[in-house]
């Protein structure tokens, strides 16, 4: 079953090497720190292949394999959903019924108080992987994991709760200004998603826009979200609005087609 799940995974990335590259990055170190407690090696093997299955699913598509109550407790929250409809999917591609492993992929996300020692081991993984930013604090947790895993997973949850907060921010901070390109009416709005896979910014908006509609954008965003905008830098038929995580890059139709950045992030998670 384990190389049945490798190849549907293998298949479902191949566009997405960065996310085959992370999930593999999981699996190894999961199953490492399994064997030293003597963890189901199969459970978290399965549980680590599969965790980010949905990832790259459009947020319909996701929502079809989630409950009405994993929607409703979510709705500000949607990132959190891929793990959940990853978790059905399995079940009903697979027939896995496993408490363990479903929970494990269901909860990769944020957590849960209950985690099974499955669950822990993807967590923990999940969140040190060598793909993602380095740091100290996430060594010692990795460190932690082979002598401690329930110390190793209070630490990743103090930790990612810290950065989970920050991402909800993130989160809400987006929405609105992509209220705002909507509100002005651009062309061909595009979101494209970085969250987790780079250290200086966490989202791209790109559209297409008139040289005096991005003049009002830039004056509107300066003066209704100053507390995040911290740089903008206009030349001709290009203005970049450095809001914090999110970048805004509004193009001249004619410069939009010449550096073609739409397609240059063809590989990217896009949102909208």
């Amino acid at each position: 079953m384990i190389d049945q799940i490798l190849r549907k995974v293998k298949e479902k990335f191949k566009n997405y090497p960065k996310r085959l590259n992370h999930t593999l990055n999981v699996y190894h170190l999961a199953l490492s720190i399994a064997k030293v407690h003597g963890i189901d090696e199969e459970k978290v093997a399965i549980a680590s292949l599969w965790h980010d299955y949905a990832k790259h699913d459009d947020i319909e598509i996701i929502e079809q394999h989630c409950s009405s109550y994993i929607k409703s407790k979510y709705q500000k929250l949607p990132f959190v959903l891929h793990g959940y409809a990853a978790a059905n999917i399995l079940k009903k591609e697979f027939e896995i019924k496993d408490f363990a492993i479903l929970q494990a992929i269901s909860s990769h996300v944020i957590g849960v108080l209950n985690m099974t020692c499955v669950g822990k081991v993807l967590f923990i993984s999940d969140f040190c992987a060598e793909d993602k930013a380095k740091s100290q604090e996430k060594d010692e947790i990795i460190k932690l994991a082979y002598e401690s895993l329930n110390v190793a997973y209070k630490k990743a949850l103090v930790l990612k709760s810290r950065l989970f907060k920050k991402t909800a921010q993130d989160f809400s901070l987006i929405k609105e200004l992509i209220k705002v390109m909507e509100d002005f009416k651009v062309n061909d709005l595009a979101v494209y998603d970085f969250l987790g896979t780079n250290a200086f910014y966490d989202y791209f908006i790109i559209c297409s826009v008139n040289p005096r509609t991005a003049k009002a954008i830039s004056n509107y965003i300066h003066v209704n979200f100053k507390e995040f905008l911290k740089h903008v830098e206009n030349s001709p038929g290009w203005v970049l609005i450095d809001c914090n995580d999110v970048i805004i890059h509004l193009f001249s139709k004619e410069n939009r087609e010449f550096y073609n950045l739409d397609q240059r992030l063809s590989n990217t998670k896009k949102i909208k």
